[in-house]
């Protein structure tokens, strides 16, 4: 139960850390809160003895695991293309698409993802939809909680299941964040492609 209750708190150390450091009202900390919560996951990742990065896997990068996600990849840019988001400025994209997917991959399935699986009444798939629920609520942290961000959230949801499901099959994040990076610059340019348009 004990790891329930870390998974949940985890989900929402992004929120955590941007409020915390709001305290401070030290200008170079506020404007670098993404940076702060991404060392600190990857401490945990590093300080947490079943992490996915403390026992990595480096060889899943070979033609059947590469074969195995092609189609998930375009699945991504296609549902990327629905995902509403809106790009902003060139630092916020890059985090986006770069900063992002990596530390959520790291945290959600490199670390939350293994607490689940030791929680003796969830089985494998009870904790890949448990992990994917909170990587989608956790949007509401991006979001706020309003109409659209509904549909991120759902969006979020459904690729925090499939990228649980991903991770434990092959045991790496590697395949998970590679889809994560596509589905976001994906949608990055789908959006400028949109306002392009215009």
């Amino acid at each position: 139960m004990i790891n329930i209750v870390i998974c949940i708190f985890l989900s929402f150390l992004y929120c955590l850390t941007q409020h915390l450091i709001k305290c401070f009202k030290i200008k170079v900390l506020t404007e670098n809160h993404v940076y702060i919560w991404s060392f600190i996951v990857i401490m945990l990742s590093l300080i947490y003895s079943d992490s996915l990065i403390r026992n990595a896997s480096f060889n899943v990068l070979n033609y059947h695991v590469l074969k195995d996600i092609a189609l998930p990849v375009v699945a991504s840019v296609i549902i990327a293309r629905f995902s509403g988001y809106i790009s902003g400025n060139r630092k916020y994209n890059i985090n986006f698409i770069i900063v992002f997917p990596i530390i959520e991959e790291i945290l959600f399935r490199g670390i939350i993802l293994q607490l689940l699986l030791h929680v003796s009444f969830l089985g494998e798939t009870a904790s890949c939809v448990f992990c994917g629920v909170l990587f989608g609520i956790m949007h509401f942290q991006y979001f706020g909680f309003n109409k659209e961000a509904a549909k991120k959230v759902i969006i979020a949801f459904l690729g925090g299941y499939y990228f649980s499901i991903i991770a434990v099959s092959y045991g790496s994040i590697i395949p998970v964040i590679i889809l994560h990076i596509v589905f976001n610059l994906s949608a990055v340019l789908f959006d400028k492609n949109i306002k392009h348009a215009k």
